[in-house]
């Protein structure tokens, strides 16, 4: 989103190149929407999955991010993760993890 603000965070796909002995950027990932996201707190990494926390979502509430990299359309596919339990300053996704099918994410104020 260009029109993101400076505390919405992003987070960069980088792949290395053999060839040329380099990594080049692939993807940029930005929040859904603006809204001080911080995305980019947390990120996790299995294969073509990519889970990406912003804790600072809606007065630090917290939202998640899973990318998943579709080849035959060459684009990274998102879908937004919420915890069922919101409140003010859970901090959801501040720390993450992935492996296979299984995703952790961390809430700091999580009750």
């Amino acid at each position: 989103m260009d029109g993101a603000s400076s505390s919405d965070g992003a987070a960069y796909i980088f792949e290395y190149y053999p060839s040329t002995d380099s990594w080049q950027q692939s993807a940029k990932m930005l929040p859904a929407v603006n809204w001080n996201h911080l995305l980019g707190s947390g990120v996790a990494v299995d294969g073509s999955t990519v889970v990406a926390g912003g804790p600072g979502y809606s007065d630090s509430q917290g939202r998640s991010y899973v990318y998943q990299y579709d080849p035959a359309s060459d684009t990274w596919l998102s879908t937004i993760l919420d915890p069922s339990d919101f409140r003010n300053g859970d901090g959801f996704g501040g720390h993450v993890a992935v492996s296979g099918s299984t995703l952790m994410i961390a809430s700091r104020g999580g009750d």
